[in-house]
């Protein structure tokens, strides 16, 4: 046993860390009704969260996790539907939430992690609005809380886990932007973050579950890695009535070319009125399955319902695309006319598909209708129907030489999909040849799917080199995604 010397300084200190540990147990209490509120976050049942939060926050106006979890409640809607109006009304509470927050006791470590996670998540929120040079200050303010709690309290999980998002997001960013990092201090590392962010997920804290959606949208939409989509698929089936993972779920499987086992979730009910209404996105994901599967008409109305519903700007260029390309397909040029004139005049073009759709609208000419079905039947997963009209059509028949390029190209995709793997390979290959004129992704991209490829074949060194290959080429569509996966499939080589 320690013995101590009862000195009257020794009582002072203990009397003041007595009252200052209640206090701070007063205000970081993550109890049981707050834990069901985080859940019901997750769940996007915003109504029943603000009920329980209201209910802390009654008994303690400055409970930090109660005020954490409003913020968290109150933007996620914002952030999912896009809402300006919103994001200019309680743009005002971030400011004053982070200064009740800053006034609480230090002796939690609770007390780093809710002010980081609120930086965040506005960081995040002002990124998606534009406000750029607002929003790294946010990341920047976050990942100081982040790195200065962590010093203190590195076993604290919470912590943990928002730090090893922080490293894979400035790990990811392309090399073009590299600079703005460095100079505000902001270090990643992409393999890092996915190791600390795969031990939160495999433990037990109420965080593990939020960790496993994270590893897995990065491994997916990062590293190209669809190993771990069943962690979605059970935890969507384990809990049909969760919004946010049946989205997560769907966006997943259309991402990966199931667009069928997708069509499911619509078929069976599972998304439903509620589910609509909260993620209008879900009218736009319908909308892609419905083009890719050749139901031009059903297409066409989703696509006007997520118009209708979306209240942000977010992929109405590319819905007003998509409805001219459908009817393209159609054959209807009168419509087809008039919506090509509202995808060149309606929504932003900020995200790369938006963008896609400006420059698809602003040609006078669009490639052969074959080479639209086989792209967008590989991108369903409807392999079959696509190699059905892809082995009619020499690519050599196309009189305009892009058409001939893209052609090329589709069949790479489509085959890599079908996992003919030898052909695919020599089809990407003939399609980098055919490229070196042109300024299209399609040369950049197949450099990346080698590069995936030989990963996956466990040879390394060829991996690199068709990673490397990617940043050889400038000024062309998709240039930062395509960049940003290729720096990450790099970093993935040196585990």
């Amino acid at each position: 046993m320690y013995t101590y010397c009862l000195h009257p300084l020794f009582f002072s200190a203990f009397f003041f860390l007595c009252c200052h540990n209640a206090k701070a147990q007063q205000h970081y209490d993550f109890n049981p009704t707050l834990q069901k509120a985080y859940h019901n976050i997750l769940q996007l049942d915003y109504k029943e969260a603000q009920a329980l939060i209201d209910q802390q926050l009654k008994t303690v106006p400055d409970h930090a996790i109660g005020l954490y979890l409003k913020n968290f409640n109150d933007i996620l809607p914002i952030f999912i539907v896009e809402d300006k109006a919103a994001y200019s009304k309680f743009s005002f509470r971030e400011k004053a939430v982070l200064n009740t927050l800053s006034k609480l006791p230090d002796s939690s470590p609770y007390y780093y992690f809710t002010q980081a996670e609120i930086k965040l998540h506005w960081g995040l929120l002002k990124l998606k609005f534009g406000d750029y040079a607002a929003s790294a200050l946010n990341v920047r303010a976050a990942y100081k809380l982040l790195h200065e709690g962590l010093k203190k309290y590195p076993d604290f999980v919470p912590m943990q886990k928002s730090m090893a998002l922080l490293r894979i997001i400035i790990g990811s960013i392309p090399e073009t932007y590299s600079w703005l990092t460095d100079v505000a201090g902001l270090y990643g590392n992409l393999n890092k973050g996915l190791q600390e962010l795969a031990v939160v997920a495999n433990g037990t804290t109420i965080y593990h579950t939020e960790a496993k959606l994270w590893l897995v949208l990065c491994e997916h939409y990062l590293l190209g890695q669809t190993d771990h989509l069943d962690i979605i698929t059970n935890l969507s089936n384990s809990n049909p009535q969760n919004k946010l993972f049946s989205f997560l779920e769907v966006s997943l499987l259309i991402h990966d070319a199931h667009s069928e086992t997708a069509l499911g979730y619509y078929n069976n009910k599972q998304i439903d009125a509620e589910a609509f209404t909260l993620i209008p996105s879900f009218y736009y994901m319908q909308g892609e399955i419905y083009l890719q599967k050749g139901l031009y008409t059903q297409a066409i109305a989703c696509f006007q319902k997520y118009i209708q519903n979306y209240k942000g700007q977010a992929y109405i260029k590319d819905s007003y695309g998509k409805i001219y390309l459908a009817y393209w397909l159609l054959g209807n040029d009168k419509e087809a006319k008039h919506y090509k004139s509202l995808t060149l005049n309606k929504g932003s073009a900020k995200n790369d598909s938006d963008k896609q759709a400006q420059k698809m609208a602003g040609k006078e000419v669009l490639p052969d209708k074959n080479i639209y079905r086989i792209r967008l039947m590989t991108d369903g997963g409807y392999l079959k129907e696509a190699l059905v009209i892809s082995e009619k059509i020499d690519h050599q028949s196309f009189s305009n030489p892009t058409d001939n390029i893209e052609f090329l190209y589709r069949k790479a995709r489509l085959y890599h999909k079908s996992m003919d793997i030898e052909r695919a390979i020599m089809m990407y290959n003939q399609t980098i040849e055919a490229s070196a004129k042109t300024s299209d992704y399609f040369a950049p991209n197949s450099c990346l799917q080698l590069g995936y490829i030989y990963r996956n074949l466990e040879q390394n060194d060829k991996a690199r080199v068709y990673f490397k290959k990617v940043f050889d080429y400038s000024h062309y569509e998709y240039k930062e995604t395509i960049e940003s996966k290729a720096k990450a499939g790099l970093s993935s080589l040196e585990k």
